[in-house]
């Protein structure tokens, strides 16, 4: 089982409290812009699963490319970034300049 599996498994809840973290953090959908990063590993893990659909599956992202679809979402796109890769979301190369999604 990959680490976003296992993490989503072991803390995704039901459908109402879902829909209640993402409208507390989720600013706008089109543009994606959230209101605050969560810190709580559970709320952190259902915006990170939101926040990766704004990348194409099929296609690689240097560093550059990553940072500014996510400085849009929210400006600590550092972090995002980092826990993108952390929980299993995105990987990158050993030189941390290609990113691609694993969904």
């Amino acid at each position: 089982m990959d680490i976003k599996k296992k993490y989503l498994n072991k803390y995704l809840g039901t459908d109402e409290e879902i829909s209640n973290i993402k409208n507390y953090f989720i600013l706008s959908t089109a543009p994606f812009v959230l209101s605050e990063y969560p810190t709580k590993e559970n709320n952190k893990l259902i915006i990170l699963n939101e926040i990766v659909n704004c990348f194409d599956v099929n296609k690689q992202y240097d560093e550059i490319e990553v940072n500014e679809i996510l400085i849009n979402i929210f400006c600590e796109y550092v972090s995002i970034r980092r826990d993108l890769v952390s929980y299993g979301f995105m990987e990158r190369n050993e030189e941390g300049t290609i990113y691609w999604t694993t969904k």
